[in-house]
């Protein structure tokens, strides 16, 4: 993805953050697997990056996340993408925005954004 489009999802729409569900004492296999073809590097990177993955620090793009998501889905690996928070400039008067910045937003693997009992497709 293009740097200035990344920049401007972000500043649009916030991080969005990649939760591995299930038991956190499962196999990492699969989810390194994922991780290594999807961005490479060798096996030192993929532990970090699974660590902050599990930290809760492993953020981007929704289209990012997403995709990671549903890679992982497709290997056996219980994984959803949240947004729990919008950027500071989202308008004040966009009940969407208010409402998304009070609670977690997941995107389940059918591309409907999910908050409490309302969905939004994307």
């Amino acid at each position: 993805m293009p740097d200035d489009l990344r920049r401007r999802l972000l500043a649009e729409h916030g991080e969005a953050r990649l939760v591995l569900l299930g038991d956190p004492r499962a196999s990492s296999v699969p989810v390194m697997k994922v991780l290594r073809a999807e961005l490479g590097g060798d096996l030192a990177r993929t532990k970090r990056t699974l660590e902050q993955i599990r930290a809760g620090m492993f953020a981007g793009t929704m289209p990012e996340m997403a995709l990671f998501a549903h890679r992982l889905r497709a290997a056996g690996v219980e994984a959803e993408v949240e947004c729990p928070q919008q950027p500071d400039d989202a308008p004040a008067g966009d009940p969407a925005a208010n409402s998304r910045s009070e609670r977690p937003v997941v995107l389940d693997g059918s591309g409907w954004w999910l908050t409490d009992a309302r969905a939004t497709v994307v």
